[in-house]
């Protein structure tokens, strides 16, 4: 038995730290099933597909299924399996910005994204040379305000990035309300979904929500594999509506490692194995349901977390775990969520807390990520750790 099974067994006591660190959405237990699958496929590289042509089969089979999930018309248009969302972020960025640079603008290149999107668009931008041009909220919101994002494009707009669960908190742009406004304004700027957290949950959480290909100006949408999507690490996905979305010359095959054929990445050597999880998880019996049903769970344990965490006079819930299964929440009175995540930490509990880059006027912010494959015994212990936090500190 592993750690992490140690860890999710209902009779243990000591919790492995992966699972104790509740500011990682990153999966934290990995079951039998798939454990086995990384002992046996670890050592199996991705990039070798004429050596194991069993590899590019199972990455077009798992497109084939997110293209049913986010709505795309064309399975067979540009997708690619890679390390991570940062990675499938950074090619997003890439295909905007090399599409824009085929109109022959003579403007410098910019990119707007609501103000606390992941860290990896102000690396795109500062490796590429393009501007970033980050839109707050309006008030004490913290997602971006659809219509400051349509007002700030311009002819340099390469694309705007709209976010599908922010990592601060949890919580998502309106998609649609973007759509229209960037249609309103006349601007024609390509939008690309960071769904990195919300690509493996909305679709089964918020099904009626409109956020993917169904809207005209989505040209590409990302997500990890990794996170919600329940894999080990190691796997982000990249899908383009069209081939138009993604241009040609950016595809490059090596006949030296593979098999020749276009590929598109930004790193060669990596295991195949989540990969095989992914494809595991996506085409078992009921899958989809069963994704629905482990979420369904997970949001229902964030939904009672921040209940009593609302007790607290002293903070302001802003995600109740409603869309995506994550509690985050900001001070109300200084220093009160700095003295929480420390009553927590005693209690081996470790939440991470930092200003509130979406909106530094709220102070201080912590969150709390409920993940799949946490056990019912594990839930239980946390639920009870939160209400001493929560309460102790009304008391004092």
């Amino acid at each position: 038995m592993t750690t992490q099974q140690k860890a999710a067994d209902s009779s243990g006591l000591d919790l492995d730290v992966t699972v104790r660190n509740l500011g990682s959405y990153t999966t934290a237990v990995l079951p039998p099933d798939l454990a086995h699958i990384s002992h046996r496929l670890g050592g199996y590289n991705i990039v070798n597909n004429s050596e194991y042509p069993f590899i590019p089969e199972m990455v077009a089979r798992c497109v084939k299924r997110l293209s049913l999930l986010w709505h795309r018309g064309e399975p067979q248009a540009p997708a690619a399996a890679v390390s991570g969302s940062t990675e499938a972020a950074m090619l997003a960025g890439m295909s905007l910005l090399h599409r824009w640079k085929q109109r022959g603008l003579p403007h410098r290149p910019n990119l707007i994204a609501g103000r606390g999107a992941h860290v990896c668009w102000k690396r795109f931008c500062a490796y590429w040379d393009v501007e970033l041009r980050t839109v707050s909220g309006v008030g004490g919101q913290v997602v971006a305000d659809p219509a400051r994002m349509a007002e700030a494009c311009d002819e340099g707009t390469i694309g705007v990035v709209a976010t599908l669960g922010y990592s601060e908190h949890g919580l998502f742009d309106d998609v649609a309300s973007l759509s229209r406004a960037l249609r309103r304004s006349g601007r024609h700027a390509p939008v690309h979904v960071d769904a990195a957290g919300g690509g493996f949950t909305a679709p089964f959480l918020t099904p009626e929500l409109n956020w993917d290909f169904r809207l005209d100006h989505v040209a590409s949408i990302s997500a990890s594999g990794h996170k919600f999507g329940q894999t080990a690490l190691g796997l982000g996905w990249i899908l383009w509506r069209s081939e138009e979305s993604s241009p040609e010359h950016l595809w490059r095959g090596a006949d030296y490692i593979g098999d020749g054929k276009p590929d598109i990445g930004l790193t060669f050597s990596r295991s195949a194995a989540p990969v095989a999880q992914q494809e595991h998880l996506l085409s078992r019996p009921g899958a989809f349901e069963r994704y629905r049903i482990d979420l369904a769970d997970c949001s229902s344990v964030a939904a009672d977390i921040a209940d009593v965490i609302s007790g607290d006079p002293g903070v302001r819930v802003i995600n109740d775990g409603t869309t995506l299964p994550v509690v985050a929440f900001c001070d109300r009175e200084p220093g009160t969520v700095e003295r929480w995540a420390n009553r927590m930490r005693h209690e081996n509990w470790i939440i991470p807390t930092y200003p509130l880059e979406a909106n530094p006027g709220l102070g201080q912010c912590a969150r709390i990520v409920v993940k799949p494959g946490l056990s019912p015994h594990t839930c239980d212990r946390l639920l009870a750790s939160v209400l001493r936090a929560t309460y102790n500190g009304i008391r004092q």
